[in-house]
């Protein structure tokens, strides 16, 4: 399978799953930033032996440097982040969580058009908008 269709299947994937996490969330009675940290935690549970197994652990060891990086990705883009998330989503509605959410394609377009200098295809735009 080629990268690009793997990770656009994987990303249907998180869309999917992320559809359903303001209403786990909002159902939950736990801490939300216990309910963050413990998903946090059973995530690398299940990515770190699929590193060990698929032997990308080497990649770690080629270049330490970029685990600054990797501890800074996750440090903001998920920590911090999910954190807030999960306790905007306990003080919100699910349906209010679950919109603001769905914009988050268009935060994406502007960022990546401003910082990275993509280019945003009409065709990306139609599936945002879908």
């Amino acid at each position: 399978m080629k990268g690009e269709t793997e990770g656009t299947l994987l990303a249907f994937l998180v869309l999917v799953l992320l559809g359903v996490e303001p209403v786990i969330i909002k159902s939950n009675p736990v801490n939300p930033l216990a309910f963050a940290s413990l998903s946090a935690i059973f995530a690398s549970l299940i990515l770190w032996p699929l590193l060990l197994v698929r032997g990308h652990v080497e990649e770690i060891r080629k270049s330490p440097g970029e685990l600054k990086k990797a501890f800074l990705t996750g440090l903001f883009a998920t920590a911090i982040a999910y954190s807030l998330f999960s306790y905007g989503t306990r003080m919100s509605t699910a349906i209010n969580s679950a919109i603001l959410t769905r914009f988050e394609v268009f935060y994406s377009f502007l960022i990546s058009w401003f910082l990275l200098r993509e280019r945003i295809t009409g065709k990306a735009v139609i599936s945002a908008g879908a």
